[in-house]
């Protein structure tokens, strides 16, 4: 089951780096898959092993973006975990679904600072209506799990800046999906992974104090690990 997990991670990791582009609201679902100004290279298929192949270049010597050597490996790590950490196939599968959503938001938030309301409507949708589907805890445990993860996350929107309106929407997917007893650690653990990644940027010089920086990434992070506490 791991292996397999672990295969269809890498996978789904690699669908989204290829179709990524149609995710944001308002671009269109349908079309070509394009990556660079010139056709698609075919080693792109293959994820992060057809990224090194082609050394991060299409055959025109147009840089390839970085999502398709790291949504791969992330995906492959990530059905690992889930399948060594889930309570059963049902867990498995509904953490997994979730999972592919905060795959994607990690991506959009790295590149372009967005966490795309096309993604951000249908999971929190998804999430209220699936919160009776977790092991060990009812529905009431999800609801108020993303009334608390939405209402702390606004307050720091209101309060400090750097937030966006979507990591208060992101908080609220991370509370349904996590339940009330994990919101809190979840939110945490993104917090303290954002700050540990603010503050190599700061020492690499890759980001200066004024600089916007993605929390969502480590958003998504704590709800993941919140999805599979026990």
């Amino acid at each position: 089951m791991a292996a397999a997990f672990t295969a269809a991670g890498y996978l789904i990791g690699t669908l989204l780096a290829l179709t990524l582009d149609r995710l944001y609201t308002g671009a269109p679902v349908r079309g070509p898959i394009v990556l660079c100004k010139h056709d698609l290279p075919r080693r792109c298929w293959l994820g992060t092993a057809g990224y090194l192949l082609a050394r991060g270049r299409c055959p025109s010597g147009c840089r390839l973006p970085a999502r398709l050597w790291y949504l791969p490996l992330i995906g492959a790590v990530a059905g690992m975990v889930i399948a060594l950490r889930a309570v059963d196939i049902r867990h498995a599968v509904v953490v997994a679904s979730f999972s592919t959503v905060l795959l994607a938001f990690v991506a959009t938030d790295f590149e372009r600072h967005l966490l795309p309301n096309r993604l951000m409507y249908p999971a929190l949708a998804a999430a209220v209506a699936l919160c009776w589907v977790w092991p060990g805890r009812g529905p009431a445990s999800s609801l108020e799990g993303g009334a608390l993860g939405l209402g702390l996350m606004f307050v720091l929107f209101m309060v400090a800046p750097g937030f966006g309106f979507g990591d208060v929407k992101l908080a609220g997917l991370l509370g349904l999906v996590a339940g009330l007893p994990n919101t809190l650690p979840a939110l945490t653990i993104g917090a303290v992974a954002g700050g540990v990644a603010i503050a190599l940027m700061l020492l690499t010089r890759r980001a200066r104090l004024h600089t916007g920086i993605a929390y969502g990434p480590y958003l998504a992070l704590g709800a993941f690990i919140g999805m599979l506490a026990r």
